[in-house]
């Protein structure tokens, strides 16, 4: 009997089957106790699966931005690029001012567009041409990429996007015009425009498109995609495009105006159309709420002080403007701020909504991008 246990227990085959069934029940034993322990486990409180997002945001790497990891994208290039694009556009820039005054062609802050001085529309259009040109010119040749990219990370710009994001943020100015016309109605006032407006009127919506077109493009196309490629987070990236972005509008009249309040309204705004950028990975749908914020502006109702009248076909006298106070304490200003905002949101990620904007996947693969 002790000869047979013994030959049992000396035989490998026995021996590994019986390790074998040991460790098949201590697995068995570990998954139970893990799935009984993830049961018994008290859901997250609110206050972190509201952190956890934006602590993400602001620490890991976002992977939009690391798909403009493509061709030439490291630090030297990254720095190389944003000085010669910055000596480039200012270049450009001081030429065509200097053409325009041995032209006797000025640009008035007050009436940038006016059918009074035809050439004000040819001087918009050539000083905003460089801000798509150079770009697109350094992206080709200096990172290697396609120069589409500027326009997005797929390298197409969808016109659906531009026009559902346009027709988002006309719906919701009808809406707030709804709202406070019957309040300020005597501030309103209708221009008379007779029928030789419309060939300006149509030269001018064209010449918006390019501005706007092109402000996106270098900012959002250009600097958020070969600065976000080495500096892959999110929050930080996006913060230092709209600070560049708004730095530039500082100087711009209707901003100085009312200062403090279009400073914090702008940096609302300018988070909302960042997030369109990231939403749909394309200058497409930015660039249709810029076009259509600028026409509203110019082309419908010009605000007074501050924005030009000489395109608009009404106006609206700002009362507390007019005496020099300021709509940063005002709360209705802000409630119609913020309203417009979220209006616009909703209509661009609303599922059912004419203007609903889809997430876009990853436009460029992954063994096409250097991590």
């Amino acid at each position: 009997m002790f000869l047979l246990e013994q030959q049992a227990f000396s035989n490998p085959r026995r021996q590994a089957a019986r390790l074998r069934d040991r460790h098949t029940q201590e697995v068995i034993m570990t998954t139970a106790t893990l799935a009984l322990a993830s049961a018994n486990t008290p859901p997250p409180e609110p206050s972190a699966r509201l952190w956890t997002p934006l602590w993400r945001l602001a620490i890991a790497r976002d992977v939009v931005l690391l798909q403009g990891r493509q061709g030439k994208w490291r630090w030297p290039w990254a720095i190389l690029s944003s000085a010669l694009a910055s000596v480039c556009i200012v270049f450009l820039l001081a030429l065509v001012l200097g053409i325009g005054g041995l032209l006797n062609v000025d640009l008035k802050d007050d009436e940038l567009l006016d059918p009074q001085r035809p050439a004000s529309f040819f001087l918009v259009l050539f000083l905003f041409l460089p801000f798509i040109v150079v770009p697109s010119l350094l992206i080709r040749y200096l990172h290697q990429v396609s120069w589409r990219q500027v326009l997005a990370l797929s390298g197409r710009f969808d016109w659906r996007f531009y026009r559902r994001a346009a027709g988002a943020f006309f719906t919701t100015a009808v809406i707030l015009f709804a709202i406070d016309y019957p309040i300020h109605t005597s501030a309103y006032r209708l221009l008379a425009r007779g029928i030789d407006h419309a060939p300006w009127f149509a030269l001018g919506l064209a010449v918006i498109f390019v501005q706007t077109l092109a402000e996106e493009i270098l900012f959002r196309g250009y600097l958020l995609r070969i600065w976000g490629a080495v500096v892959p987070f999110r929050l930080l990236t996006t913060r230092a495009v709209m600070a560049a972005f708004i730095s530039m509008h500082l100087p711009n009249t209707d901003f100085k105006v009312d200062f403090w309040f279009n400073l914090f309204d702008f940096v609302l705004t300018q988070a909302v159309w960042c997030y369109v950028w990231f939403r749909t990975q394309s200058t497409a749908a930015s660039a249709g709420l810029h076009w259509a914020n600028n026409v509203m502006a110019f082309f419908v109702i010009a605000t007074v002080p501050g924005q030009s009248t000489s395109m608009a076909l009404a106006s609206f006298t700002d009362p507390v403007l007019l005496r020099g106070g300021s709509h940063m304490l005002d709360p209705y200003a802000w409630f119609e701020s913020l309203l417009g905002l979220g209006l616009t949101v909703v209509l661009l990620v609303w599922r059912r909504s004419p203007f609903y904007l889809p997430f876009a996947g990853c436009a460029v693969p992954a063994d096409r991008v250097d991590r």
